[in-house]
């Protein structure tokens, strides 16, 4: 009985898991591509490209630590 209870949160820890990932990558791209249209200033550009890399780094590591 122990293995059917802890079979749904794992399930669930995935999908949540798979999803945030996405998000991460999903604004990391937003951000490298001015999406939000915030200002040109070159000290936000630079911002955003940092903050963007960092995002999707982050969100391919998440994605990979879901399987392993």
């Amino acid at each position: 009985m122990q293995d059917v209870n802890q079979a749904i949160p794992s399930k669930l820890r995935i999908i949540f898991g798979l999803i945030m990932a996405a998000v991460y990558i999903a604004v990391g791209i937003l951000l490298l591509i001015n999406f939000f249209g915030w200002t040109n200033d070159s000290a936000w550009v630079f911002a955003r490209y940092v903050v963007g890399i960092i995002l999707i780094i982050y969100g391919i590591f998440r994605g990979y630590r879901v399987f392993i």
